[in-house]
């Protein structure tokens, strides 16, 4: 990421991950976001980027939501946010050039 998360960065990416993963926003949790910066020089111009991590729960019952188990919930959410369409929909939200997501886990 270009830069250091903002409030407004931060209620777009969990709205972003609601929208995508179908997961109402009041059921996403503990909502987190901490980055870290890395400076490297390119050109003799010294750029710094961010990688974002972003840490939540998803608190809702299986009967809410449709599923036959919390593990098949955990990865169909995992699955989601592993996608492409999931990273461009973040790019968009965010309106940034370019992004990744380097590894999605669950915990059940």
């Amino acid at each position: 990421m270009p830069r250091a998360p903002t409030a407004s960065d931060e209620a777009s990416l969990k709205a972003t991950i609601a929208t995508e993963t179908t997961v109402e926003e009041k059921y996403i949790q503990e909502f987190a976001v901490t980055f870290q910066p890395a400076r490297r020089r390119d050109r003799r111009l010294l750029t710094t980027t961010y990688t974002w991590d972003v840490s939540f729960s998803v608190v809702t019952s299986l009967s809410t939501v449709s599923s036959s188990s919390a593990d098949d919930y955990s990865n169909t959410i995992e699955t989601s946010l592993s996608d492409s369409s999931f990273e461009t929909a973040v790019s968009t939200s965010l309106s940034v050039e370019s992004l990744t997501v380097a590894s999605v886990t669950n915990y059940v």
